[in-house]
């Protein structure tokens, strides 16, 4: 008697392993299929990070230029930030935000309240020397929109004849 229990249990847990792998075979590959993607978006993460912190790092370098081991300091006034702004033809926000302060803060440096702090006039004099598709590349790769800023019409002038 013992034999064929023995032989009945068997048989019954042969049958339900078999049957549990028949359910758990397409759970399984589906599982492995996410960890796969899960690698694959770790990496293109990594990568993103990389193109990041490469991107501050170049912003975040201060320029200055060094001879004779003597570091010589940038001389920026509130009419030298516009210019540069004008130049590279973007919007205040959008200088503020590349050089990492708010926009009011950056207005006050441009109307001349107050004098940025010399990391932040390095940061400026770095943007002197850059181009419009250099600082493109930068924008996009900061995530910050390209507008361009609005231009002031010029008042019509007036006809002799209009004053009905």
């Amino acid at each position: 008697m013992a034999d064929i229990k023995k032989v009945i249990t068997d048989e019954i847990r042969r049958l339900s392993k078999k049957e549990i792998k028949s359910y758990l075979a397409p759970i399984s590959a589906k599982l492995i299929e996410n960890k796969r993607q899960i690698a694959a978006l770790k990496k293109i993460i990594l990568e993103l990070r990389k193109s990041c912190v490469n991107a501050k790092a170049n912003i975040t370098q201060k320029p200055t230029v060094e001879t004779q081991e003597h570091k010589v300091k940038v001389r920026l006034n509130a009419e030298g930030i516009k210019r540069i702004r004008e130049k590279l033809n973007i919007t205040q926000d959008a200088f503020a935000k590349i050089l990492g302060v708010s926009k009011p803060a950056y207005c006050t440096w441009e109307q001349g309240r107050i004098s940025p702090k010399p990391d932040m006039k390095a940061k400026i004099a770095a943007m002197r020397g850059m181009g419009k598709s250099d600082l493109k590349k930068l924008m996009d790769e900061m995530g910050i929109k390209t507008t361009s800023p609005r231009k002031r019409k010029a008042a019509a002038p007036e006809k002799p004849g209009d004053n009905a």
